[in-house]
């Protein structure tokens, strides 16, 4: 790393832990602010709770990858505008059928980033790490096939496992892969994976969650790396889409797994379905949310995200109306075992602006939770404003 970049790097930490606490004092209160410059784009943001680091790009089309920090008792950017540390350009059109945006990793113990950058009309992914210097390629040698990032994994140790895309010309088919960037040069085929309504996640350091369409329902699967073997997890009714698994403090730490479910005839998902996963590896239902009443119009579920904040699980989502002018930002509670009612969603957002808020995203601390969106005004649209939403749990009366 090179001095500059080193200077830019621990100014960035010192500066985060300087704040002070000012977070929200109630809860069920809403504090929706601006953070960022209004001059930026802030395109699919992602946020790492563990080193209160955030990555973002700054147009959809094109545009840079970015890291900047956060701090810890306020939510806010450092610096102000978020552009702490340029990591790469040329990004690749940001599309769901062909990038999903920086996204965090943990490659050696370090944060780090992936990306996918257009090089002569092919896509080539490359990685960052904190303290790696420049970003570098994963994959050697210049090649003319695109291949284009999911996600990697977040192991404490070790090298990281890298889901993407790839396929051999324009016009061809995509397949998923995997590797491990301790050996990149091997890639591993994962046929079937279903990617016109979620992108595969992984489970832990060596499992990937997915969705495939079994008979005419979309059921949960899992793919074992170590195995190379894949096991279906789910059959029971409606589509489950863009599925996330985590350790859940309300069952003793097993795993939880959380689905949008879409009913048949709907195009859109209006309920979430939790799981646990029993000690024979299956999925067992374990709750359904519904939207509230409150939420009126805004009955479509978007991007739901678990996240644990003071030993307790929630979810964070979006609600949109069927025709895609208005949304609002929700926090879900995941019930205590045997409960009979959920607790109750708390939104978060301002209700004062109206627009197709996008992608809320947690960011977690000891004291504080986060949660932010991104939305464009009318008649600006691809020009994205980000917002931070401060949460505090509803204790229900």
């Amino acid at each position: 790393m090179t001095r500059r970049l080193t200077i830019i790097w621990f100014g960035l930490l010192l500066a985060v832990m300087a704040g002070a606490s000012i977070g929200a004092e109630s809860a069920g209160i809403v504090d929706d602010i601006p953070v960022g410059s209004p001059l930026i784009r802030y395109a699919d943001p992602e946020f790492d709770s563990e080193f209160n680091l955030f990555t973002f790009r700054d147009a959809w089309l094109s545009g840079h990858a970015w890291v900047g920090g956060l701090n810890p008792a306020t939510g806010e950017l450092i610096p102000g505008s978020g552009l702490g540390l340029q990591i790469g350009d040329q990004l690749a059109p940001i599309n769901e059928l062909t990038d999903n945006g920086p996204e965090w990793l943990r490659d050696g113990g370090l944060p780090g980033v992936i990306f996918t950058r257009i090089e002569e009309g092919v896509e080539r992914m490359y990685t960052w790490t904190a303290g790696g210097g420049q970003a570098i390629p994963v994959m050697a040698g210049t090649d003319e096939i695109s291949r284009t990032h999911f996600a990697g994994t977040k192991h404490p140790s070790g090298r990281a496992r890298i889901l993407y895309r790839r396929r051999t010309a324009p016009g061809e088919p995509w397949e998923v892969h995997w590797l491990d960037l301790a050996d990149p040069s091997v890639e591993h085929a994962l046929p079937g994976v279903e990617l016109e309504v979620s992108l595969p996640t992984w489970i832990g350091g060596s499992n990937i969650l997915f969705s495939r369409l079994v008979g005419d329902t979309m059921q949960l699967f899992r793919y074992d790396t170590g195995q190379h073997a894949e096991f279906q997890l789910t059959s029971d009714s409606g589509d489950k889409l863009g599925a996330y698994a985590w350790h859940g403090p309300e069952i003793g730490g097993r795993l939880f797994v959380l689905a949008a479910l879409r009913a048949p005839g709907d195009v859109y998902p209006r309920q979430l379905r939790l799981y646990f996963m029993n000690r024979w590896g299956v999925l067992v239902p374990y709750s359904t949310l519904n939207v509230p009443e409150e939420a009126g119009s805004h009955i479509n579920v978007s991007s739901p995200e678990p996240f644990v904040f003071q030993g307790h699980s929630y979810v964070s989502l979006s609600l949109f109306t069927d025709d895609r002018t208005d949304a609002s930002i929700w926090v879900f509670g995941v019930p205590e075992p045997g409960s009979a009612t959920p607790p109750v969603p708390h939104r978060v957002d301002d209700p004062s602006i109206q627009a197709m808020k996008l992608d809320p995203e947690a960011y977690v601390t000891g004291e504080n939770a986060y949660v932010y969106y991104y939305y464009s005004e009318p008649g600006a649209e691809g020009h994205s404003l980000l917002r931070r939403c401060a949460f505090v749990p509803v204790v229900d009366a």
